[in-house]
């Protein structure tokens, strides 16, 4: 919290007193930032109200580069970021600074947000706090990502010695360390560059509306990466509100947790191997209204000392895999057990993975003696994606020093839908009649507004060693 060099924000309130947000700028006597590196994206401005006020004020548009799988194209998005307690609506306008607009998407669709257009310029309204994507002519490298934030609670003191405290500005931290019982502080407006570890530490915290960034640190694949944010050997952890960006490989990582809490975290990562929860022989992990764009799969459970991963939610949340899968289970299991694992209220937006090796927005990679059960996605519902399986359940040897799984049942699928025409059929596969896939149900799910009541109607492979299958309105 020492690394303080130069503060870069000037602060406002709004004209009610729902709405807060930052405007940033460089002042007269910043002249020494030349060298500094705050990413800011040009192509949109972003201006925001309540109803009924006549003011707009403008946000900060931030950047983060985008990477497509299919050719290592890279993009640049830009997001922005707000707290509201919405008390009244918030009007959002949004002027895009080059070239025409040919088309609006804004997303989740579920969403229903209608705009207004005028020239390079659009209007909408949020009633709630919630993650859009803004994409323009059909751009999604370089759309606009609108993090609508409730109002943060019971902010610390920065002269509380447990704290860890990052103020507005830029902080060149490196390594952070976070022991027993602190809270890592990043207010709105800081940006840290650096990583968090925390090892053998119960009653953790890090939250705030700042930026982590890894964008420093060493992103050489054939070389030593750093975890964005590593806590192993912990319990009673909470994580709430920052935006991670540009994690050299896995950006948030639990290995032996117990007790977590994850709340409104952002992520947008291009880096290879960038997943974006990795969930380690972890229990009791709650995962809830969290953004995840990855370059690698959103969010990925494993095992590596034969123990087990179990009662493990995602909810709330939308999610953005430009490689890999969105949910996975496995396959590293290293002969442990996988169960009670649930996915909740989920949007998603985009999938673009390797359809044979690693298929699946919805994946259980049944490897490495490890057995799975009891895993459930309900409520989801999966947009048009570039490519690749929406459901992918098989055995598997990848990354398997004990070869395939053992097991596989109780899974089910209850009030899914996927709207679109670039998915390749789905798959269930047991391995022979010792490793089957036992028990998966179908509830209401349904593909392009038509209910599935067999397989053709899910556009569904499945092979003779799968066991007791059944689709139920």
């Amino acid at each position: 919290m020492k690394n303080l060099f130069f503060i870069l924000f000037i602060s406002f309130s709004a004209c009610t007193k729902n709405l807060s947000y930052t405007a940033v700028g460089k002042s007269a006597v910043d002249t020494e930032l030349d060298e500094e590196t705050y990413p800011a994206n040009g192509d949109y401005i972003v201006q925001v109200r309540d109803q009924g006020d006549t003011e707009w004020k403008t946000l900060f548009t931030h950047n983060a580069v985008t990477k497509k799988y299919s050719n290592g194209q890279l993009g640049n998005c830009g997001f922005v970021s707000f707290d509201s307690d919405f008390s009244k609506p918030v009007e959002i306008q949004v002027t895009k600074t080059s070239g025409s607009i040919g088309s609006v998407r804004i997303r989740p669709s579920f969403t229903n947000i209608t705009y207004t257009q005028s020239g390079n310029q659009i209007q909408f309204t949020l009633q709630n706090a919630q993650k859009i994507s803004v994409e323009f002519n059909g751009d999604i490298m370089n759309n606009l990502f609108v993090f609508a934030n409730p109002p943060e609670q019971n902010k610390p003191n920065p002269g509380d010695p447990d704290v860890i405290y990052f103020g507005p500005g830029i902080h060149n931290a490196g390594e952070i360390i976070v022991t027993a019982g602190q809270t890592v502080y990043l207010a709105e407006g800081a940006l840290v560059y650096g990583y968090l570890w925390s090892s053998d530490a119960d009653n953790v915290t890090i939250r705030g509306r700042g930026i982590l960034d890894g964008s420093k640190l060493n992103h050489d694949v054939n070389q030593h990466r750093v975890w964005l944010v590593g806590l192993t050997n912990g319990s009673h952890i909470t994580i709430d509100g920052i935006v991670m960006r540009d994690a050299p490989m896995w950006t948030t990582v639990l290995r032996n947790t117990d007790s977590v809490n994850i709340t409104n975290i952002k992520h947008l990562c291009y880096n290879e191997n960038s997943d974006g929860l990795d969930i380690i022989q972890s229990h009791h992990v709650t995962i809830d209204d969290v953004f995840l764009r990855n370059h690698d799969d959103n969010i990925s459970l494993k095992i590596h000392d034969s123990t087990a991963t179990s009662n493990i939610t995602l909810k709330n949340s939308v999610l953005w895999a430009d490689r890999a899968h969105n949910m996975l289970v496995g396959p590293e299991s290293s002969g442990g057990t996988f169960e009670h694992i649930q996915f909740d209220n989920i949007d998603v937006l985009e999938n673009a993975q390797n359809d044979e090796v690693f298929p699946g927005v919805m994946a259980v990679m049944a490897a490495d003696g490890g057995e799975f059960r009891q895993i459930e996605w309900k409520n989801i519902r999966i947009e048009d994606i570039t490519a690749g399986k929406i459901i992918c359940i098989q055995y598997t040897d990848a990354y398997a020093q004990q070869g395939f799984g053992n097991s596989v049942a109780d899974v089910s699928f209850t009030n899914v839908t996927y709207t679109g025409s670039n998915a390749s059929p789905s798959r269930i596969f047991g391995k022979d009649v010792s490793r089957t896939v036992d028990t998966v149900r179908f509830k209401n799910f349904v593909v392009n507004g038509v209910l599935a009541n067999d397989e053709a109607s899910a556009n569904l492979q499945v092979n003779s060693f799968v066991h007791n299958l059944s689709f139920v309105p």
